[in-house]
């Protein structure tokens, strides 16, 4: 237990130190498959957008979201960049474990944050010292939330917008999730000008699939998959397992013939 300044004992949550694997499992990034196609595409396209403050990569489950982000991750602390990553799930939706995590991720990139058991409880307290770590850090950072449709909801949007609202000049922020967020979110983030990158964009083009899949694969059978990344995964195993390649797409897409 720890007291606040000028407040009552509080107890830690079990299971919410840095120290816990589940939490230092949420802020590292995801270990990306040997096979993961490079897409200088969409990195290229990553890099065009930098300065805007808020980037949103909206589009339905499986359509590689966490990969993509991974990827540019990667590629920012490859080149000594700061990048704070966060997989987000329901219970992201309290403040103070949201702000916790934040925390921990800060940390483990490097940046000036204040010990897990030196950090306040109170909300209010524990984002005024993220957003002074922040401020105080000398180069660019960017943050990466993963799955913001889990926490979506009024209560969530209101107060993660309002982090955003706070959040330094020199921090860039992108956020995936399956849904765009709702009105009321959408008018907050309206002033940080986010940028939206959906799921056409993130289809695979037939000269990607055709890499993804070994360079061999009918081209009929690519166009079917409609460059649907999850799809081609399957379709990849399905092939390195020997299965007759003309039937897959007719297991792989939806009923009805279409992705």
């Amino acid at each position: 237990p720890r007291r606040d300044k000028g407040g009552p004992v509080m107890p830690r949550r079990p299971g919410e130190s840095t120290r816990d694997p589940m939490v230092r499992l949420k802020i590292q990034l995801p270990r990306l498959a040997a096979h993961v196609v490079a897409r200088p595409r969409l990195m290229q396209a990553l890099h065009s957008v930098q300065p805007a403050r808020v980037l949103l990569l909206l589009a339905p489950a499986g359509y590689g979201k966490t990969v993509l982000m991974a990827q540019w991750a990667g590629l920012l602390q490859a080149q000594g960049a700061c990048a704070c990553w966060v997989t987000l799930d329901a219970g992201a939706r309290d403040p103070g474990r949201f702000l916790r995590g934040l925390a921990a991720a800060m940390r483990h990139a490097g940046i000036d944050m204040a010990p897990d058991d030196a950090t306040p409880a109170h909300p209010d307290q524990m984002l005024e010292a993220v957003l002074q770590a922040l401020a105080a850090h000398p180069r660019p950072v960017t943050l990466l939330l993963d799955g913001y449709h889990h926490v979506a909801g009024a209560a969530s949007d209101a107060f993660f917008h309002q982090v955003i609202a706070l959040l330094p000049d020199h921090l860039g922020l992108i956020v995936s999730a399956r849904q765009r967020p709702a009105a009321a979110a959408q008018a907050l983030l309206g002033g940080a000008n986010p940028v939206e990158i959906g799921g056409e964009m993130l289809r695979f083009t037939t000269a990607e699939a055709q890499a993804f899949l070994g360079g061999t694969a009918d081209p009929d059978m690519v166009g079917r998959l409609a460059g649907w990344p999850v799809a081609l995964h399957l379709a990849r195993t399905a092939l390195l397992q020997g299965q007759p390649p003309d039937s897959l797409p007719d297991r792989l897409l939806h009923s009805g013939g279409t992705l």
